[in-house]
């Protein structure tokens, strides 16, 4: 049975995100305290723990929770009175992954002609950081972004580049809350690596791919969550 106060109608995630929510409204959890471990949460709600990591990362989209590598996960700031799965700026998620997709796929191609020895350098580098922080098991994050603005650099596009940065904020977003988007798995790296591999060496429609693939699959999540959310609108109106 689900905790009470889940609603059939969610994805599991969104219920799990629903009730974590709930309990720190209610106090349960308080702003500073620890959550329990991704392991004790999925036993107690009866899920997996993949799905209780996906509920997190919803969290970590509302800026609710903090996860902190080796320590857990810390409750940042009381939820909003209202209940709801919407991110706290203006510009849809799913849109941004569409934005992004765009945005990059047209970088690596005139990164194939325009990169000079500096922006592959820079981009060698921001690769060579990430998996470092793979190998470790790190937030990879962030490095992440920096491999995917510094691809937007090697481009040569000044607007291009203006738009990146303007959109930064939300990209840092759709990366965090996106399929092992906190703790990067040896596949996706594997991916990122060919998409580097566009810029440093010119393997343009090795690239193309998996950048097209690592978008697809971010869509994908992002459809899943929005779907949950709208089950959950549904599912708090009727009640």
């Amino acid at each position: 049975m689900p905790p009470t106060g889940i609603s059939r109608a969610t994805s599991q995630s969104g219920r799990v995100a629903e009730e974590l929510l709930s309990r720190i409204r209610a106090g349960r959890y308080a702003v500073g305290d620890r959550l329990p471990s991704e392991r004790a949460l999925a036993e107690e709600l009866g899920v997996s723990r993949p799905v209780v990591r996906e509920a997190l990362r919803v969290l970590v989209m509302l800026q609710v929770v903090d996860v902190q590598v080796g320590r857990g996960t810390f409750v940042l700031a009381e939820p909003d009175l209202t209940p709801s799965l919407e991110p706290r700026h203006p510009t849809e998620l799913l849109d941004v992954v569409d934005v992004r997709e765009i945005m990059e796929t047209g970088a690596l191609r005139l990164a194939a002609t325009r990169a000079n020895a500096g922006a592959k350098r820079a981009v060698a580098q921001a690769l060579a950081r990430l998996e470092r922080a793979v190998e470790a098991g790190e937030d990879t994050a962030d490095l992440d972004r920096k491999l995917h603005a510094a691809i937007v650099e090697a481009s040569g596009s000044p607007s291009l580049s203006r738009i990146w940065q303007e959109l930064e904020r939300e990209i840092s977003v759709s990366i965090r809350i996106s399929p092992k988007g906190l703790f990067m798995s040896q596949e996706i790296l594997e991916m990122h690596r060919l998409v580097a591999a566009g810029v440093t060496d010119g393997a343009l429609e090795e690239a193309l791919a998996a950048a097209e693939r690592l978008h697809a699959d971010n869509r994908q999540f992002v459809e899943e969550l929005t779907r949950g959310e709208r089950g959950a609108r549904t599912a708090r109106a009727r009640r």
